[in-house]
């Protein structure tokens, strides 16, 4: 039996359609995936925000009693020192309910010395640990440049905090400290690091 033009056009038909089938439900499957990964990002970025005016708001805090005079400026860094701990629990909690993962570290750290026999390129900014945690490097975080440190000049401190997801998304923050309680914020930066464990998904899998 030979087959007609009619039917030859009829199958030829209902293969485009299976493969137009086939080709909806993949890009449906990719697009859901890329969704839900820019649902986490925003979550995750929201996330570290807010934890991140959390920790901010509990350095305005210490530094309210310095404007009220509780506290001598002298040991502003100090008492935001031996708060870090506390805060950084603190923010890590806001966020629990939503299981983002959110890790912090606070550190404080103090301008040396501006005399005229600093050697040229040097810092002249001593920070008390790594913000990112003993032996961990992020590439994307800036480093302490000469100009920042004349922009600091006046301090009496500062501070740095860093948080952290577990899909690699970091909020890295620097403020000063001014002796009459006041601060600013010399750095609030988001940047992704690398992650091993999701560097060979790609996007349009579907999967």
């Amino acid at each position: 039996m030979r087959m007609g033009s009619l039917n030859l056009l009829v199958l030829v038909i209902a293969l485009c359609l299976a493969v137009m089938g086939v080709l909806s439900v993949v890009t449906a499957q990719a697009s859901a995936n890329l969704s839900a990964r820019q649902a986490e990002t925003s979550q995750e970025l929201y996330a570290e925000e807010s934890a991140a005016q959390y920790i901010l708001s509990e350095v305005d805090g210490i530094l309210a009693n310095v404007r009220q005079g509780y506290v001598r400026s002298s040991r502003v860094t100090g008492a935001i020192s031996e708060a870090s701990q506390r805060i950084c629990t603190a923010a890590e909690g806001l966020e629990a309910s939503q299981a983002v993962g959110l890790t912090a570290s606070l550190e404080t750290f103090t301008p040396s010395s501006t005399s005229s026999s600093k050697p040229s390129g040097q810092s002249g900014i001593t920070l008390d640990d790594n913000p990112f945690g003993a032996g961990q490097t992020a590439p994307q975080e800036p480093a302490i440049s000469p100009a920042l440190t004349d922009s600091m000049k006046g301090c009496t401190g500062g501070v740095t905090f860093a948080l952290k997801t577990p899909s690699g998304l970091n909020l890295a923050c620097m403020i000063g400290l001014y002796p009459d309680g006041t601060y600013t914020i010399f750095q609030w930066e988001t940047f992704r690091s690398w992650n091993e464990a999701v560097r060979n998904q790609m996007l349009w899998t579907g999967n």
